[in-house]
């Protein structure tokens, strides 16, 4: 599907289709025995999919172990991607649990997704948590822990609605309140977005972040957009996306789904607007928590930097 500055998807739909990749690799690093997480909704989103049938990558430990007889070297790259969604799993998981134990309770995931951090985190007694997405993407996923029969950890608020549109509004309407200190998580989003679109969302969580206030981003870095990059890129998902169909799955056009355009680099917007930032490299990521990838096989790990920023008191 080609992307356009307004188009809309559900779960298995253009950008939506990267959620149940997500929630693919987090149930793979549910069942491991030195998983860095728990989440066993991962698995039940994926059987959801299944039900509705949805495509979806379908990486099956049977299917690794067939090509790890014929292409091995796509088995090395699937892993390290899951590797470096679990390590960024666990980053984000670290820094919500950071700022709950400083004394914030409330927080705000941007894009949220298949995520379950209302789920399966610990949060405060008195702490909100509001996730923003597409309406189809959470309408899915409310629909689908409603049948499976569990609550939120925390008292939970949904807005569905269009990161593009007035979502600052629709949060405003739904009880957030601007003049406490917040938890932002943005994860998994900003390369989905085209560069006017960034700068306005980081406008407007800026105008809406009290004093204390935290934020969490995967941000791309000069590297990622990298003609080169791009290549490296875009040959892996094409070369994976092409085995997957041959055996009855599916895989979103990743690359294509990307807005190749110049932006900021994040830690600098944040901190020209007086936020305290600190960047932390993938592989740096992914290495602190045990999954760092070799040089030769991280075809499927994104140039990006782990961003955290503290607005002063």
């Amino acid at each position: 599907m080609a992307r356009t500055a307004d188009d809309t998807w559900g779960v298995g739909e253009s950008v939506g289709a990267t959620a149940v990749g997500a929630a693919e690799w987090r149930a793979r690093e549910n069942v491991r025995p030195d998983r860095l997480f728990a989440d066993p909704y991962a698995q039940v989103f994926l059987d959801a999919v299944a039900a509705r049938k949805i495509p979806n990558s379908q990486f099956t430990e049977e299917l690794m172990a067939r090509l790890q007889e014929t292409d091995p070297h796509i088995v090395r790259g699937v892993r390290a991607q899951q590797d470096f969604v679990a390590a960024r799993t666990k980053w984000f998981d670290d820094f919500f649990t950071a700022a709950t134990a400083s004394g914030i309770r409330q927080a705000v995931i941007l894009a949220a997704g298949l995520d379950a951090r209302a789920w399966r985190l610990q949060w405060r007694p008195d702490a909100v948590v509001y996730e923003i997405d597409q309406p189809k993407v959470l309408e899915f996923k409310d629909e689908t822990l409603r049948i499976y029969g569990v609550e939120p950890a925390v008292r939970r608020v949904s807005i569905p609605i269009d990161l593009r549109t007035d979502w600052p509004k629709a949060l405003r309407e739904a009880g957030f309140d601007p003049t406490l200190s917040t938890a932002w998580s943005v994860e998994g989003l900003l390369a989905y977005l085209p560069a006017s679109a960034q700068e306005l969302l980081l406008d407007r969580l800026h105008a809406l972040s009290a004093p204390g206030s935290r934020i969490a981003v995967d941000a791309l870095d000069a590297a990622f957009f990298l003609p080169e990059n791009l290549t490296r890129l875009g040959s892996f998902f094409v070369e994976i996306r092409a085995v997957m169909i041959r055996n009855g799955g599916d895989l979103p056009d990743t690359p294509n789904l990307f807005f190749d355009e110049e932006r900021t680099e994040l830690a600098d917007w944040l901190r020209q607007h007086g936020w305290q930032a600190d960047e932390l490299e993938v592989h740096d990521v992914m290495a602190r928590y045990r999954r760092r990838a070799s040089e030769e096989d991280d075809a499927g790990v994104p140039h990006c930097v782990m961003v955290e920023g503290r607005l002063p008191l």
